[in-house]
């Protein structure tokens, strides 16, 4: 009850999230799959990026929440 192992591939520290590269990030991918080219990025590249570049707004997202 006292110990937390995460395993992960990876980590990111929320300092280290430039909010402003995610939310290109995002829009980047959220065009990328309302075009559908795939010659550009594949469907299943374009909702990866997506949910990463989500994640690591949320993540900013609440991290103010709990500065105030």
């Amino acid at each position: 009850p006292y110990v937390v192992t995460i395993m992960a591939d990876t980590v990111v520290r929320a300092a280290d999230i430039d909010e402003d590269a995610a939310m290109q990030a995002q829009e980047k991918a959220q065009q990328a799959l309302a075009a559908g080219d795939k010659k550009i990025i594949s469907k299943d590249q374009a909702l990866t990026e997506l949910s990463e570049a989500s994640a690591m707004l949320r993540v900013l997202k609440d991290l103010e929440k709990l500065k105030k």
